[in-house]
């Protein structure tokens, strides 16, 4: 019994072992978008930063998008990032995205912000700091 519980922890392991998390840091909100679209429920959150956004997905190192989005709809928790970024924005305050460096959207279909479409970096997390 011990060793299939540890090849069934293996194999969990394994599967997110590609998924990286980062903190992006520094960041303005300019725009935050809520809506439905095709089943989803999504966030998308305009952001600026002085030294520029470098993930390697387009829409955010060109227009500073970053996405969460979720089929259905929305937690507690996705309300609560919300909250966050548009407290940030209300007051001119700065936040830090948590980001799934394994999720790019990059599909036509999103296209709030013009060309490149697509939702950007999906964010996992927000930090609000203090203006």
């Amino acid at each position: 019994m011990k060793y299939i519980i540890m090849i069934f922890l293996g194999i969990f392991m394994a599967g997110q072992a590609g998924a990286q998390k980062v903190w992006e840091r520094g960041f303005e909100v300019k725009d935050v978008l809520i809506y439905s679209m095709a089943g989803y429920g999504i966030v998308t959150a305009k952001l600026e930063r002085d030294s520029g956004i470098d993930t390697g997905c387009v829409p955010t190192d060109h227009h500073g998008i970053f996405s969460y989005w979720v089929e259905g709809n929305f937690n507690s928790r996705v309300q609560t990032w919300v909250s966050g970024l548009l407290a940030a924005q209300a007051q001119g305050g700065e936040v830090d995205i948590l980001i799934d460096t394994d999720q790019c959207n990059t599909a036509g279909q999103w296209d709030a912000f013009g060309a490149p479409a697509g939702l950007g970096q999906r964010f996992t997390g927000v930090r609000v700091k203090t203006p």
